[in-house]
């Protein structure tokens, strides 16, 4: 039941639906629909994931960008290696250096270049650089 007090059929053909297809390579606008903190599946470090949409591409893959984040074990190089990536993807959405809250990021508009990744027989999209504005 739902909450509007019956089942509601649905009068799409779902066999109508596409699936989501990864775009070719090269350079796309892309928006942050949703920042997710969690842990690396390989460290159990903590991480943010940036889930984006491919503007104007119909039926185009969600990107993830993964930005893992420093633990104490790490050293400097290895520090130094994870704020790059997250301030690449803070510059790229125009969003401040100091006093960062990675939930800003969420709407923001960003332009990368994106290529297509086979993995176990499945195609998708994977950010091989993001482009700063007015690069």
């Amino acid at each position: 039941m739902s909450d509007y007090g019956m089942d509601i059929p649905l009068e799409q053909d779902l066999e109508e639906i596409p699936e989501p297809q990864p775009v070719p390579n090269g350079e796309y606008v892309l928006t942050v629909v949703q920042m997710i903190l969690g842990k690396s599946k390989s460290s159990g470090a903590p991480m943010y994931t940036a889930i984006m949409e491919i503007m104007d591409v119909a039926d185009a893959q969600q990107v993830k960008y993964y930005m893992p984040l420093p633990v104490p074990e790490d050293d400097e190089n290895q520090t130094k290696s994870k704020l790059r990536k997250v301030k690449k993807f803070a510059k790229a959405c125009g969003l401040p250096m100091q006093g960062l809250v990675m939930q800003d990021a969420e709407g923001c508009t960003l332009s990368a270049v994106l290529k297509e990744r086979e993995f176990e027989g499945y195609l998708s999209n994977e950010i091989k650089y993001l482009i700063a504005p007015g690069a």
